[in-house]
């Protein structure tokens, strides 16, 4: 496995390089991979760089998760409020429909041959 070709931060010992997780200034490179061992401003710590990789995504993708299920729970609400259900408050059809032209033509036609 070769070393990333990352330029040292100056005034850095050999081995130490620039964080490529950009949490911190520098992280240490043992000549095969990242190690836990970082440097910021001259404090040096440790943090494992798997979690520095991960961390902030689980946190993204939970929030994208919460976000769009707050969006589909708004507008399912909405439209299930909203949407016309065709009743109207009195039982009845709302709208002309076919039901209510044949009914209408059929009380028409009764009351012309003196059918009531």
């Amino acid at each position: 496995m070769s070393r990333p070709q990352f330029p040292p931060p100056p005034l850095l010992e050999p081995g130490w390089y620039g964080d490529p997780s950009g949490r911190y200034e520098a992280r240490y490179w043992d000549g095969q991979k990242w190690t836990g061992h970082i440097s910021h401003y001259g404090a040096t710590g440790n943090d494992p760089i798997l979690r520095a990789r991960f961390d902030r995504l689980w946190i993204r993708l939970l929030g994208r998760i919460i976000l769009w299920g707050l969006v589909l729970g708004l507008l399912f609400w909405v439209v299930k409020t909203y949407w016309p259900d065709g009743v109207e408050k009195d039982g009845q059809s709302e709208g002309h429909g076919p039901t209510n032209v044949i009914s209408e033509v059929e009380v028409a036609f009764f009351q012309i041959d003196g059918i009531s």
